[in-house]
């Protein structure tokens, strides 16, 4: 035999070698658009910074995203990628560690691969929406690390970036729609229905679930055609559901004071396309401050999905009332104990005097001001009325609104209603939110839930070590938000204690803490008040 035949022999066998390695490589998975390469550990694996969406640059900027094409060689998604673009002030293990217009990603986790393969390859999806105000956050965080839930529960778990602030949600009248950041989330669910099956998951078992501005989020895709197919079931987190979106006046008043400060003429796109990230970043904030005072919900967030009356036809609460919202799925919806309580005190840093009060109760609610403010009093001239505030904004815009929500939507679906209430024994607020130290003050801020669904208290760089009944706390979160994820129903995993769906009637609620348990009638007096004087105030 020649010495070139042999060679060729000896190669052959390396090529099937390889062959046979890639193939039992179980941290490379083959999908429609490529082969990845994650990280497969003991008892998961994780697929890092994955393209849905073409990078939205360049003459891409403020576009709806396209589809990302496929690839030819092997994907490295061993590791987180950029967050979009932002200032980012979020507490500790909130904020992307490096931002990037090139930010349409996804991360995936799963269970391990005899989980999968003894369910036949076919695990129920999650798809996570971080929050952020719409201007801050991502899915690459340590706060949203979807380790512990995958495995806890055995769903195929996929968190998601979409543009933020001007980059996500900037009208400009016959130029830009204000709708992209809402169409990166539709576009990474088209994605998941395209190629989650090849991490094991089901696209037939898809449960949308976001919080703060991801919950907002969730809501809107719940009154969207256009996201008819892509979920099954929604969990809104901590949504400010009475909070309206911008209009299309408001959004193109914003988006005319974010060309004036940028210097671009509403209809050059040339010039739009050339600005750099800082003028966009410094424009997006120098607008807002053309925000009436006499309008301060808009403060609250300035750039929203746009009320635009065809791709969204209302405001989502206004929506859910009427029974008029388009993909009728089971839901979870709660909150937290004080959820506005971050926000007023970001908005009034010093005290805020009974006169003070009093105006922004009339700048808000107008011609019902008397009967809000006999339903919540002053205290004396010289007290400080930031923590009235706070407990107003959180019934008005959060608690009652929400219930008042569930309650329609109980007579055409199943629903399940909660309340975070456990005081943590760890501060994750770090030193800029001195007000939400829960060892200092008796508060639950908005956001408190989410190491313990995520089960991330302990990953650095807080490193904290929850008590006992903090790690139970945890546990039966994860179970049941998973348990929804299996079967529509929290109690798929038979919890400790039984989540009765919310009938209407009797106001049932499963109040989160330690332990959990359920109850009924909660704030009702306050959320009567607000049901009779309604939600839909500007």
């Amino acid at each position: 035999v020649s010495m070139s035949a042999r060679l060729c022999f000896v190669l052959l066998c390396l090529l099937q070698l390889v062959a046979l390695l890639i193939g039992t490589d179980t941290s490379i998975v083959t999908t429609p658009l490529g082969q990845v390469k994650g990280n497969d550990f003991r008892d998961h694996r994780e697929f890092l910074n994955l393209p849905y969406a073409v990078p939205p640059v360049g003459k891409l900027r403020w576009t709806s995203p396209q589809a990302h094409p496929a690839w030819t060689n092997i994907l490295d998604a061993t590791a987180f990628g950029p967050g979009c673009q932002q200032d980012c002030v979020l507490p500790p293990n909130s904020c992307p560690l490096t931002l990037s217009e090139d930010c349409l990603q996804l991360n995936v986790f799963t269970p391990k691969l005899e989980f999968i393969e003894e369910h036949g390859g076919k695990l129920p999806v999650m798809v996570f929406f971080p929050g952020g105000r719409y201007e801050q956050g991502g899915a690459s965080t340590q706060l949203y690390n979807g380790t512990f839930l995958a495995n806890s529960t055995g769903v195929i778990l996929v968190t998601s970036n979409y543009r933020l602030g001007a980059f996500g949600f900037l009208r400009v009248k016959d130029t830009f729609s204000g709708q992209c950041g809402i169409e990166d989330q539709q576009a990474a669910l088209r994605w998941v229905q395209q190629n989650i099956a090849s991490f094991g998951g089901d696209p037939s078992q898809v449960t949308i679930f976001g919080q703060s501005a991801g919950a907002t989020s969730t809501t809107v895709h719940l009154c969207m055609p256009s996201s008819s197919g892509l979920f099954h079931r929604a969990i809104i987190e901590s949504n400010p559901i009475s909070l309206p979106l911008k209009t299309v006046d408001e959004a193109e008043k914003l988006g005319s004071y974010f060309a004036q400060d940028s210097k671009c003429k509403e209809d050059d796109l040339a010039c739009w396309q050339s600005l750099s990230v800082e003028t966009i970043l410094s424009s997006q904030k120098n607008a807002t401050k053309h925000i009436p005072y006499l309008e301060p919900l808009q403060l609250f967030l300035p750039f929203t999905p746009v009320v635009d009356g065809s791709t969204l036809k209302d405001q989502p609460l206004r929506m859910l009332q009427k029974g008029e919202w388009v993909n009728k799925v089971p839901v979870i919806l709660g909150s937290v104990g004080n959820e506005a309580l971050l926000f007023i005190y970001q908005a009034a840093s010093a005290s805020l005097s009974k006169m003070e009060y009093e105006e922004a109760i009339l700048a808000v609610f107008h011609t019902a001001s008397y009967d809000v403010l006999k339903q919540y009093p002053a205290k004396s001239v010289t007290g400080d009325h930031r923590d009235l505030m706070a407990k107003l904004g959180t019934e008005y815009m959060f608690f009652c609104a929400g219930r008042n929500a569930l309650q329609a939507m109980a007579t055409q679906v199943p629903v399940y209603f909660y309340r975070f209430t456990h005081l943590p024994s760890m501060n994750f607020w770090g030193p800029n939110y001195p007000m939400c130290d829960p060892l200092v003050h008796d508060v639950i801020c908005h956001g408190t839930e989410l190491p313990f669904l995520f089960n991330t208290t302990s990953l650095p760089p807080g490193n904290f070590e929850p008590t006992e009944a903090e790690v139970a706390l945890s546990d039966a979160m994860m179970l049941y938000w998973g348990g929804f994820a299996w079967s529509s129903d929290p109690n798929h995993f038979s919890p400790a204690v039984r989540w009765n769906p919310f009938m209407g009637d009797d106001m049932t609620m499963l109040n989160l803490n330690t332990p959990p348990v359920m109850q009924n009638g909660t704030l009702e007096d306050n959320c009567a008040f607000w049901d009779k004087e309604g939600y839909d105030w500007p």
